[in-house]
């Protein structure tokens, strides 16, 4: 589980890194496509848990607008990110600006999006009870993770003195097929832009504070550099690296 100090202090890190990425593009796709695919109610409730400044779901929102009348309710932690959010929007939504797990059920919903939240939940099956609880009949979750051979794991994994026998994913699966929920995965691949660690501009910063989960600032010289190696070992040459998810879709019946 990822420690919640560096988000709540310094919130914009995420967003920033990910703007490296073509992940956001990739997964607006595939949510929209999954919805089109399975819903075919003129109205669709949508649940972003962790929708942090907005961009994925006004854009879910643009592509769905004209097929669905949208009912859209927000789970964001940081009143910064939720500012951004607002000022990027008009649509109506719901905001609910608390740690997901204080909350004792989630809104019902026909779709629920969890991209690379629950690294920051203590009690995963807790909070996966409140997920399925929540979906309406026919409805869909997609949880997002980061998969075991992702580029971006093994730099974090290379960083640690210890590495958990059972991964997020694999904990994920043993608890839905525990309860017999109907799920499945697909492994979604996409770029990672590390070309600004090498002369460490403002993108290299990013990077480096991303994978420390710290602020720049706080981080030794001896860190940087052993970081920023260890980055460009993995990319072998190309200033990329490939950033393997585990896309796992959750269905009530």
């Amino acid at each position: 589980m990822h420690n919640l100090k560096i988000y709540r202090e310094n919130p914009s890190i995420f967003q920033r890194y990910i703007a490296l990425t073509n992940q956001k593009p990739i997964l607006i796709n595939k949510v929209c496509k999954k919805i089109l695919e399975n819903n075919t109610s003129k109205k669709l409730m949508l649940l972003d848990i962790g929708c942090a400044d907005g961009v994925v779901t006004t854009q879910i929102i643009e592509k769905l607008g004209e097929s669905y009348q949208l009912e859209v309710t927000g789970i964001e932690t940081s009143t910064e990110l939720i500012k951004c959010f607002k000022s990027r929007t008009n649509h109506d939504i719901n905001f609910i600006n608390r740690n997901v797990e204080s909350l004792d059920k989630l809104p019902k919903s026909d779709f629920i999006l969890i991209a690379h939240v629950v690294c920051y939940i203590e009690n995963l099956e807790s909070f996966l009870d409140k997920v399925i609880k929540s979906l309406n009949t026919k409805g869909i979750a997609l949880i997002v993770v980061s998969n075991d051979y992702s580029d971006d794991k093994k730099v974090t994994d290379s960083l640690k003195k210890y590495n958990n026998k059972d991964t997020l994913s694999t904990n994920i699966k043993k608890i839905l097929s525990k309860k017999n929920v109907k799920y499945e995965v697909e492994i979604v691949n996409s770029d990672i832009d590390i070309s600004g660690i090498e002369n460490m501009n403002e993108n290299g910063k990013t990077i480096i504070e991303f994978f420390k989960h710290e602020q720049f600032v706080n981080i030794s010289s001896d860190e940087i550099n052993d970081i920023r190696n260890k980055i460009l070992n993995i990319a072998n040459g190309n200033k990329k690296l490939t950033k393997r998810e585990d896309y796992i879709w959750i269905f009530k019946d």
